[in-house]
């Protein structure tokens, strides 16, 4: 009776370590995989996704912009009824019109008042629109306009208010809020805070348009440029932001990938959810099909994409800033697909891509290109060692990485504005830069092995070798 207790005993035990181990070694995965906590306080998942045995990178759940902001508690019904009716489907064709002829089009077919704000109204009298679009929402139609024209629009007071961007972005009510960033990001002193503070303030201004990335383009030697903190302030470890609803989203979902670098290793650290929208799976489709012959000789661009748009089917195809006068195209061939068209026939001073329902094409840093920005971590920690006794390493570091990343402006831009934390630099970019920035960085880390040509065996000639014989030179190949 007493061996089978003792059993039991020795049982129970072993089963009780087991089940311990388990539950550790659970933790230690659950946390492996990337379970954080988010700004807020609550779990964000970061999904990891291993492409290498030194290669991954983490995806961090990221909060999504509201379609309108500052929306009171009594007007959220009539908001969200607006939003409904501006998924409404139009077709319209305008060739030079005043944007307020255009907006008083819109206004009559969904019924939805327009308010033109007392500084934009004169700029608008002279801002003309030329576009077609084909059952697109007028949602996204009116986000054309507005992109063309270089206008902003926001909610307020059960109308949505068009004029000028500053204009606009001024009458946007800030929100005064507090990030504890000893809790959020585990930072104890001050000097850091003051980092992601300045960290902070230069995203912002990148996804404000407020940074000419031109200059980063020309400029050879990094000058150091730091962003305004003027609505940011540090106070120890707390940080102070006097925002707009929009703006502290992108605080709250920068402050998640740096508390991701801090708890993580990775390559890349990316938001889950990008905030920029992205084309539809409907333009994509149009975008892979294969037109019939093409032949351009001497067509001017715009007649270029018109034709386009027209044989694919494409809802709108929009041209920002609409320019009269537009480069001539030369092109005949067949087979090509509707995205080989396009990248052949822009302009190397101009880019397109598929916005929502759209093809834009725009110059590289204009307003409708600066939409896309999303802001990512790539890790930088060892590409450049510096020398010994290097008295600055991490500026030592920025210098090295400024001059590699000539092709990739924006991540000049976060180089010359010390966007460094942790090992990461800290890039605010369209899709396009940060692929290319990505490949950039990977063959970094992994430079061309040039092996040493075989020479021929010793006393005799080599094929490869020029030699003279019988007075008559005899090249490779010619014996």
């Amino acid at each position: 009776m007493r061996v089978s207790s003792l059993l039991v005993l020795v049982a129970a035990a072993l089963l009780g370590a087991t089940l311990v181990f388990h539950v550790q070694s659970s933790r230690r995965s659950f946390r492996d995989r990337g379970y954080y906590a988010s700004a807020s306080g609550r779990p964000s998942f970061l999904r990891t996704r291993t492409s290498g045995p030194a290669e991954h990178r983490v995806h961090v759940e990221a909060e999504t912009r509201p379609p309108f902001e500052s929306v009171p508690s009594g007007e959220r019904a009539f908001a969200a009824r607006m939003r409904r009716s501006l998924e409404n489907l139009i077709s319209f064709s305008f060739e030079g019109e005043p944007l307020r002829t255009v907006l008083n089009f819109l206004q009559e077919a969904t019924q939805i008042n327009f308010v033109f704000t007392e500084a934009g109204t004169g700029a608008l009298e002279e801002l003309s629109v030329s576009l077609s679009v084909r059952e697109m929402p007028v949602w996204d139609a009116m986000e054309l306009l507005l992109i063309q024209t270089d206008t902003a629009w926001t909610y307020r007071s059960r109308a949505l208010h068009v004029g000028a961007p500053d204009v606009i972005y001024g009458a946007i009510p800030r929100v005064d809020r507090t990030y504890d960033l000893s809790e959020t990001v585990s930072v104890r002193r001050q000097a850091d805070a003051m980092k992601i503070a300045g960290i902070a303030a230069s995203v912002l201004a990148a996804q404000s348009k407020r940074i000419d990335y031109s200059v980063y383009e020309r400029e050879a030697v990094p000058s150091v440029r730091p962003a305004e903190t003027e609505p940011l302030t540090v106070s120890g470890t707390r940080l102070f932001a006097t925002a707009t609803p929009n703006e502290h989203v992108s605080i709250r979902n920068l402050l998640r990938l740096l508390r991701a670098g801090v708890e993580s290793r990775a390559r890349v650290i990316a938001p889950k959810k990008l905030p920029a929208p992205g084309p539809d799976k409907a333009l994509s489709e149009l975008l892979s099909r294969p037109l019939g012959p093409i032949h351009f000789e001497g067509t001017s661009l715009r007649d270029a994409l018109d034709y386009v748009r027209l044989a694919a089917e494409l809802p709108a195809v929009c041209v920002v800033p609409p320019v009269r006068e537009m480069p001539t195209v030369t092109l005949k061939g067949k087979g090509f697909t509707v995205r080989e068209i396009l990248d052949i026939i822009v302009p190397p001073s101009c880019r397109w891509f598929p916005h929502r329902s759209a093809v834009l094409v725009t110059s590289k840093w204009s307003p409708a290109h600066r939409a896309r920005f999303e802001t990512r971590l790539y890790e930088v920690a060892g590409l450049a060692p510096g020398r010994p006794g290097e008295k600055n390493p991490e500026e030592a570091l920025l210098k090295t990485l400024y001059r590699a990343f000539q092709p990739c402006p924006a991540a000049r831009a976060a180089c010359a504005q010390r966007c460094l934390w942790e090992g990461y630099l800290v890039v605010t970019a369209d899709a396009e830069e940060h692929r290319r920035l990505e490949r950039l960085l990977a063959s970094m880390r992994r430079p061309t092995k040039v092996a040493p040509r075989a020479s021929g065996r010793p006393g005799k000639a080599s094929r490869s070798t020029r030699r003279v014989t019988a007075g008559k030179r005899i090249l490779p190949g010619k014996e």
